[in-house]
């Protein structure tokens, strides 16, 4: 009885493990995104964008020194977030964790903030721009 238990948590856990591991899922419908992201009339150089579609993983790209990105992600609406900050560093008067400065207003941060969405079509032709503003 004691083996079958192990053998099933075992199972359990190399499920676990495996699944979610930033892979997509075999069924799942993916897009193709590739786009800029420009801030203050220029190219935003450094960050990440990110894409949360309602059915999958998020799709995350890394910004170019010209403000382009390519990620794929799952098909339809996806909400936008970019974070452009410094490395996060220690304060010398308090020793405390302190984030980095962010290059772009921090409502972008977040997906409940961004007002940042693009809609994912299958395949590769999908293009999304973001112009931030202050």
């Amino acid at each position: 009885m004691r083996w079958h238990f192990a053998a099933v948590v075992a199972t359990i856990l190399a499920g676990t493990f495996t699944s979610g591991c930033g892979q997509p899922e075999p069924d799942r419908v993916m897009g193709k995104v590739t786009g800029k992201v420009t801030y203050q009339d220029k190219p935003l150089s450094k960050g990440r964008i990110v894409f949360q579609s309602a059915n999958g993983a998020p799709g995350v790209g890394e910004l170019k020194e010209d403000g382009t990105y390519e990620l794929e992600t799952g098909i339809g609406p996806n909400t936008v977030t970019v974070n452009a900050r410094d490395p996060n560093f220690t304060d010398e008067k308090s020793g405390l964790p302190m984030l980095g400065q962010s290059h772009v207003p921090e409502k972008y941060e977040t997906s409940s903030t961004s007002g940042l969405t693009h809609d994912v079509k299958e395949g590769d032709d999908n293009k999304a721009d973001f112009v931030l503003t202050d």
